[in-house]
């Protein structure tokens, strides 16, 4: 949301499935986003329920992994393509275009103003990464799986947008290995994760 802002789209962010319906109810969107995992209402009861509020138009799931029975089951639930999760900013961008032709980033897409404005949103997550760790670090150790599960699942998003692949798929890898149950690798991959994010900050 907030790379998407500093580049000149206009973003209304909402945290769940119930407030993206109420939001869709109420305003009028060139193009909606939604993550298929959500803690209450998930993308797929999301999408049936904007596209029976007569929503039309370009409805697009991001998720991190699918199964070609989930893709299918995704597209049937009213989603008119699937991004897969992470994806650059420069990709968003790229296909939000195809929908959007006249948006604020498809004008500003080849001109050194995108590229400048990348540049600063990637410093700026760069510098807000010490503090995030911190809060997983305090999650782990306090016991509160629910929050460290949430931190990691977007911080794999958010790393992957601003253009850290390599932080957002090690985020990936402990986040599977967390959901999965795999508590005896995830103290390793937990550590690779810290040391990346401690490199990229002090750069």
């Amino acid at each position: 949301t907030y790379a998407l802002q500093r580049v000149g789209v206009t973003v209304v962010a909402v945290d769940d499935g119930g407030p993206a319906i109420e939001a869709a109810r109420a305003g009028k969107f060139d193009l909606i986003l939604l993550d298929i995992r959500m803690p209450e209402v998930n993308g797929l009861e999301a999408a049936q329920a904007i596209r029976s509020l007569g929503y039309s138009g370009p409805l697009i799931a991001l998720t991190a992994s699918t199964t070609s029975a989930q893709h299918d089951q995704i597209l049937e639930a009213g989603f008119d393509e699937l991004w897969p999760k992470p994806i650059s900013l420069e990709q968003l961008i790229e296909l939000a275009s195809a929908f959007l032709p006249s948006s604020p980033a498809s004008k500003e897409q080849s001109g050194k103003g995108i590229k400048d404005r990348l540049e600063t949103v990637r410093t700026e997550f760069a510098h807000g990464l010490p503090k995030k760790m911190d809060r997983l670090q305090r999650a782990f150790e306090d016991g509160d799986l629910d929050a460290a599960g949430e931190i990691l699942h977007q911080l794999l998003g958010s790393s992957g947008i601003v253009g850290f692949m390599d932080l957002s798929a090690q985020a990936q890898l402990v986040y599977a290995q967390f959901k999965a149950g795999e508590l005896s690798t995830v103290s390793a991959s937990l550590l690779r994760l810290y040391d990346m994010a401690r490199q990229i900050g002090a750069a």
